[in-house]
C-alpha cells in the first residue's frame, strides 16, 4: 500500500517532464521515419535515373568515388572512360 502511494507521488510530480519527454520521442521518431522514407524515395529516384547508365555495379558509393577519383586525375574525361579504365584496372594509384 505504502510503496504504490509513493509511487503514485513520484509520478505526480514529474508527470508533465514525462509527458514531454514522451512526447519529445514521439517528434523524433516520426522524423526518423519521415528521414528513412526520404532516403528510400532518393535511392529509388538514384537507381531508377543512373542505374541503367552507370550499372548495378556503380551504384556504390566508392565505386562512385572510385570513377569520381579517376576523372578529377584528368586520366577519364567522362563517366564511360572512367568505367571502362575501372573494369580494366587502369588509373589506380600504383602499391609500393
Amino acid at each position: 500500500m505504502t510503496k504504490n502511494i509513493i509511487a503514485d507521488e513520484i509520478e505526480g510530480s514529474h508527470k508533465a517532464e514525462i509527458e514531454e519527454k514522451e512526447q519529445k520521442l514521439k517528434e523524433v521518431n516520426n522524423n526518423l521515419a519521415e528521414l528513412e522514407n526520404s532516403i528510400r524515395q532518393q535511392n529509388i529516384h538514384i537507381t531508377d535515373t543512373y542505374g541503367p547508365y552507370l550499372g548495378k555495379e556503380y551504384l556504390d558509393t566508392d565505386k562512385l568515388m572510385e570513377l569520381s577519383r579517376i576523372i578529377q586525375a584528368g586520366t577519364a574525361s567522362n563517366i564511360t572512360e572512367a568505367i571502362e579504365m575501372d573494369k580494366n584496372g587502369e588509373g589506380k594509384p600504383e602499391k609500393n
